[in-house]
């Protein structure tokens, strides 16, 4: 019974490893916001993807969208961890984890924040308004920003980002 258990732990840590390194998490001390993708790697990636990809797919998530959302949101946040370090020189990536990780991760769970994120996988691409996103981060009170942080960029990079990984797989290139 006990090997069992260690059998199970080890295939669920795999998988989680398995889904972070399709999501292109190369290494763990060079992003902030790990944090925020392990409880989507343990499982909650289905969630995430049915908010993200609404109205384009039909109720079945597949593993195609798992890794695609995934790699999505990955970039996402390693855009705002850029703009973070771009707009404050002297911030280490440990200080960015520990200064912004939770308020990331209370961001990007929010389903709004899924929803507009999702738009970038179909033709409403262009409709993701950076102003929201600020509008959204202000209104639930998160950890200020830098003044000089810029929502347009990270959502046009965002955006591009995204057509990239819909490029990857013909599979995806209908959504």
């Amino acid at each position: 019974k006990f090997s069992t258990i260690i059998l199970v732990f080890r295939q669920k840590n795999a998988l989680m490893v398995d889904w972070l390194v399709a999501w292109g998490v190369k290494s763990a001390a060079s992003f902030a916001f790990k944090e925020v993708l392990l409880p989507l790697a343990k499982g909650g990636i289905e969630d995430y993807a049915k908010d993200a990809l609404k109205e384009k797919i039909e109720g079945v998530v597949k593993d195609e969208h798992r890794i695609a959302v995934g790699k999505a949101l990955k970039e996402f946040l390693s855009l705002f961890q850029d703009e973070l370090q771009g707009a404050e020189d002297d911030l280490t990536v440990t200080q960015i984890e520990m200064q912004f990780g939770g308020a990331v991760k209370q961001f990007v769970d929010r389903s709004e924040v899924r929803t507009i994120l999702g738009l970038a996988f179909g033709l409403d691409g262009d409709k993701i308004q950076p102003e929201r996103l600020a509008q959204i981060w202000q209104d639930e009170n998160l950890t200020q920003l830098p003044e000089d942080f810029r929502w347009r960029k990270v959502v046009k990079v965002y955006r591009h980002k995204v057509r990239e990984i819909l490029a990857e797989s013909p599979e995806l290139r209908s959504l």
